[in-house]
C-alpha cells in the first residue's frame, strides 16, 4: 500500500501566519519543500483581527437548526485551557488582549478566516404586543 496523503489537492490545508509565504528565514525555506512533499499546502493567513474575531464568535453560535458552528473535542487541551482565559484589549474593546497567551487563539482565528462563514441574516422579530412604549402617547 502506498503512503496516505492528507491533502492531495493544491487547495490550502492550513493557513500560516502572514510572514510565512514571503519570509526568507532558513527554517521556513527548509519547511516549504518538506510540506509540499507531504502534500501540505499553506496559504497566507488573513491576519485582520476584527473580522477574524467575528468569524470566531460566529462559530460559537448555534444555527437555526440547533447545530454548532464548531466543535471542540476533549483532546484539544490547549484550546480548552487558553480560550476561556482570553481577555479583551484595554485599548480596543473589540480586539483580544495580545499581551497574554494568545497563540492558540491566533491559530483559531487564522483557521476561521481561511474558510469564512457568511454573515447570518437578521430577521427582525415581531415586537412584543404587551410592551407599551412610555414615550409614545
Amino acid at each position: 500500500m502506498g503512503t496516505r496523503r492528507f491533502c492531495a489537492s493544491p487547495f490550502p490545508a492550513a493557513a500560516a501566519e502572514a510572514p510565512y509565504p514571503s519570509a526568507t528565514s532558513s527554517a521556513i525555506i527548509r519547511l516549504k519543500p518538506t510540506a509540499k512533499k507531504a502534500g501540505l499546502y499553506f496559504t497566507r493567513g488573513d491576519n485582520k483581527r476584527l473580522p477574524g474575531w467575528m468569524q470566531c464568535h460566529r462559530r460559537l453560535r448555534f444555527d437555526e437548526n440547533g447545530r454548532a458552528g464548531m466543535y471542540v473535542f476533549s483532546n484539544c487541551e490547549q484550546f480548552i485551557r487558553t480560550i476561556p482565559l482570553l481577555r479583551y484589549s484595554h485599548t480596543d474593546p473589540e480586539d483580544a488582549d495580545s499581551s497574554g497567551e494568545d497563540h492558540i487563539a491566533d491559530e483559531w482565528r487564522y483557521a476561521c478566516m481561511s474558510r469564512p462563514m457568511p454573515a447570518s441574516r437578521c430577521i427582525p422579530e415581531e415586537p412584543l404586543r404587551w410592551f407599551r412604549d412610555p414615550l409614545k402617547r
